[in-house]
């Protein structure tokens, strides 16, 4: 079997687990209807590559660990502007996008909002026009402001080339 998802919305989220085939996901967007506790994207040991490009995945509610977007077990996808993030508040301890334990996966135009891009014990992972909002509302607190981008431990390879921060700097 394949997955190639294009030019729809989805409520709730999005969640691909284990496909054996390249991903082919294009103009998606995943919003939230009700309080479930889900991963607005969800990429889960994809071992075959492929692309994800143009996806707005935003969840709005909030809670300990809920990210919008996450990438786990995967190798070699490569993610074109992807907007994520957590809409109810920042300060959760939910993630943007939370990447753990993958290899060989670009990320190219990401835009995340209400949380940062934590990478751990991952290798080969490459971050490129990353644009961190720390938030929708309001002004980011000088005192406790987030890191847009954390590397933890085991981690080999990673590249961040440009960063801006609040709409492209606006």
């Amino acid at each position: 079997y394949s997955v190639a998802i294009k030019n729809c919305a989805l409520s709730e989220t999005l969640d691909i687990s284990e496909c054996a085939t390249a991903l082919d996901i294009d103009n998606v967007g995943v919003g939230q209807y009700s309080a479930q506790d889900a991963r607005s994207l969800q990429l889960t040991s994809n071992f075959a590559g492929g692309t994800v490009k143009n996806v707005w995945a935003q969840r709005a509610a909030i809670g300990t660990t809920d990210h919008a977007s996450e990438l786990v077990y995967c190798n070699g996808q490569s993610v074109q502007n992807l907007n994520t993030g957590i809409i109810g508040y920042a300060r959760s301890s939910g993630i943007a996008c939370n990447i753990l334990t993958c290899q060989n996966i670009t990320l190219d135009g990401v835009r995340v909002f209400n949380g940062n891009i934590p990478v751990v014990t991952s290798v080969g992972i490459t971050l490129k026009n990353v644009d961190y909002n720390d938030r929708y509302v309001g002004k980011t607190s000088p005192t406790t402001a987030y890191y847009a981008i954390t590397v933890g431990a085991g981690c080999d390879r990673i590249t961040v080339d440009g960063v801006t921060f609040g709409m492209n700097n606006a």
